[in-house]
Order: C-alpha cells, then structure tokens, then sequence
C-alpha cells in the first residue's frame, strides 16, 4: 500500500515537472540568483556582444527599458550566455539579439531557458521557434538546425533577432512566476 502510494507520488510529480504537449521541461534547480534570468545555450564562434531587451507592461515597445548586453567569447563549443534582469524586474516580452560582429558565422542555437529563484524552465532545439520568431528583415535563420546569421540590408550588415511569438512566450514567463 506505501509502495503504491509512492509509486504514485513520484509519477505524479515527474509528468507535472514536464509539459508533454509541447516538450518543454520545467525543472526545479538550485538557483543562486533571485532574479529573473535568460539563458541562451549556443555555438558563437567569434567574440561578439549579445543583447536582452524586455518589456514589462506586455508591450513589445522594446526601446523603452536598458537593454542588458553580455561579452561572448567565441568558442568552437556550445556555451552558456546568462542575461539577468534587475532585482524586482518580472518581464512580459523578450527580444535577443545575436551579436554585433559582422563577421560572425551564423550562432547555432541549442536553448533557451527561463529562469526564475529555483523554477526554470527549459525550451530546447526546434521547440524554441515556437515562442520566439527571427525579425526576418535582417535574420536569416533554419528552424531546424537552429543557426541564425544577419543579413546585408542597403549594404549595412544587420545583428539576427529573435522576437516573442504571439503571447505564448508571455504566458510561459506567467507560469514560471507562478511556480
């Protein structure tokens, strides 16, 4: 009778801690940060500068907050970029922009994850195409291999961006707090 109940329990909170309809992972972690953080897993093969832009009114008027801007190292590996927002900040929208290098090879993202005190949540490969769209004015990208590179407009190369799409990334940002 315990062992079924066990049996049970621990089913019951390995399928909650995994949205099975979309593939994504929510995942309870040690977290030394209290405040809400991106983390971009991807192959940057230059050095470069990444970019952050959030909203907190459910906007995408992106402008109107300081972006948060990290150095990347370039590696022939796959990396961790961390953006952290400032204390207190609870974002509604999202926008990553993929470097300032003109000379960079196309970024092969891997994943991205939501983070948030010991919630995170984790959208891998493909799934990630699902909650952001590349600005496809100045982005090439390949969903499937996830690579993304800039493009040459009016002879200026332009950085790759990826944007919310509709308001699914906003209500997994909802769901994460809520956690």
């Amino acid at each position: 009778m315990i062992f079924k109940s066990v049996f049970y329990l621990f089913t019951f909170v390995l399928i909650s801690c995994k949205d099975v309809n979309s593939g994504l992972q929510w995942k309870t972690t040690e977290n030394k940060s209290e405040n809400f953080q991106v983390i971009v897993e991807a192959n940057v093969e230059r050095d470069d500068n990444f970019c952050l832009y959030y909203t907190t009114d459910g906007t995408l008027n992106f402008g109107l907050l300081k972006p948060i801007w990290v150095n990347v190292k370039g590696s022939n590996h796959n990396q961790k970029i961390t953006f952290e927002l400032p204390k207190t900040v609870k974002p509604t929208e999202l926008r990553i922009d993929f470097g300032t290098n003109p000379e960079q090879p196309e970024v092969i993202l891997r994943k991205i994850t939501l983070c948030y005190g010991q919630n995170n949540l984790e959208i891998p490969g493909t799934l990630i195409f699902s909650y952001f769209t590349p600005d496809f004015k100045k982005t090439t990208f390949d969903a499937k291999s996830g690579k993304l590179g800039g493009k040459m407009v009016s002879g200026i190369w332009k950085s790759p961006s990826l944007y919310p799409k509709g308001k699914g990334l906003n209500s997994k940002i909802e769901e994460l707090f809520a956690h």
